[in-house]
């Protein structure tokens, strides 16, 4: 039985020996859909193509409206993800940081709303329940960061006029995170006379003198570690990989530098490599392969409990340490960038630039009696 145009069809299917019902239409997106159903007369079968038809202009004016208005949060950022998000150039550690910001806090608050509709007061909403989870604000700092980038391909699209991320405010409830510490000078003379010929000195010492990311450290080949000139190239660091870890470039085109070697650093390189086979990688684990963030902390641990350093540190902060003490020296904050590795001075002013010199006592001079 033929009908209309769009209407669809209803006719005796012989193989079966049965009624069959079938429709097919384009939505508004142009995709094509098809839909059968068997039935064992013709009234049935003329029942389900009404039903089929129903069904139809039904998903066809709520896809209507949804194009009206847009996608959802959700929406978009499963588009995101799969289109955009493999061609950003950031590290792997980073891409699993972005995807766990997006479906453990940003999904589960926002991702109903259409986007053209989501305000401020919604992201803002969000930060509150994080906050009020107990998250830290660096973390909800860092969710901030992500959700207004991947809302910025939007507005550069024209879908949005603007960007509402920017101009949410993190809630002052948000729980201050943990400060990084530093060796004082005290506990720095005492760390370094605890590594003084230990196998791994060379290591720590780099670390706590050179201000290395223990990436860095962990990264570092010999083919970089030039004891002619003594000095160290920067170029290669740990990075962490699908199947585990991998050695790659540095963190950014900044961190791209060579370091010149104080005299104890060398003298420790050039004992280590006597004491390796001086290929390869300057620093492997045991079995020869990269070593791991769990090893070089637990060795940390050991080494500040015999220095009597309470609380201990942990190795990044052995790299503001570094900073701190250089600042503390008077090195101006833009050498102070070029030497750790940061393409601003941004995050020393915000991080590094810690005061370690013990309190001056100002009366003593004026009043030297």
């Amino acid at each position: 039985m033929s009908r209309a145009n769009g209407d669809g069809s209803v006719y005796f299917d012989k193989t079966l020996s049965k009624w069959r019902a079938a429709i097919s239409w384009r939505d508004a997106s142009n995709h094509l859909h098809r839909r059968t159903r068997v039935a064992t007369s013709k009234s049935e079968a003329l029942n389900a193509l009404h039903e089929m038809l129903a069904n139809r202009d039904e998903d066809n004016a709520r896809q209507q409206r949804q194009l009206l208005l847009g996608p959802t949060v959700g929406e978009y950022l499963a588009s995101w993800e799969a289109d955009v998000f493999p061609s950003l150039d950031i590290g792997e550690s980073r891409r699993r940081n972005y995807i766990k910001c997006i479906r453990n806090y940003i999904l589960p608050a926002l991702g109903e709303i259409r986007v053209c509709e989501l305000k401020p007061e919604h992201i803002e909403s969000m930060f509150v329940d994080l906050a009020e989870r107990g998250f830290s604000k660096n973390t909800i700092i860092l969710i901030r960061s992500v959700l207004s980038r991947t809302l910025d391909h939007v507005e550069k699209r024209g879908i949005i006029p603007r960007n509402p991320v920017r101009l949410s405010i993190i809630p002052a409830s948000a729980k201050e995170p943990k400060k990084r510490r530093t060796l004082d000078h005290e506990e720095l003379k005492r760390f370094l006379a605890v590594i003084e010929g230990e196998k791994d000195e060379a290591f720590w010492t780099a670390a706590v003198l050179l201000g290395l990311r223990p990436g860095e450290l962990a990264g570092l080949m010999w083919e970089d570690v030039d004891l002619e000139e003594n000095v160290i190239h920067v170029a290669k660091a740990r990075k962490r990989a699908a199947t585990g870890y991998a050695i790659g470039t540095v963190k950014t085109r900044g961190s791209l530098r060579v370091l010149a070697m104080p005299d104890r650093l060398s003298e420790a390189m050039r004992h280590h490599k006597d004491n390796t086979d001086g290929e390869g990688l300057v620093f492997p684990a045991r079995d020869g392969g990269i070593q791991y963030p769990e090893t070089s902390r637990r060795r940390l641990r050991k080494l500040c409990k015999l220095a009597g350093i309470d609380p201990p540190v942990v190795p990044y902060e052995l790299r503001h340490t570094a900073a701190s003490m250089l600042s503390d020296a008077g090195v101006p904050i833009e050498e102070l960038a070029d030497f750790m590795g940061h393409t601003t001075t941004a995050m020393l002013e915000q991080v590094y630039r810690h005061r370690v010199r013990k309190v001056i006592d100002v009366a003593k001079v004026f009043n030297p009696s």
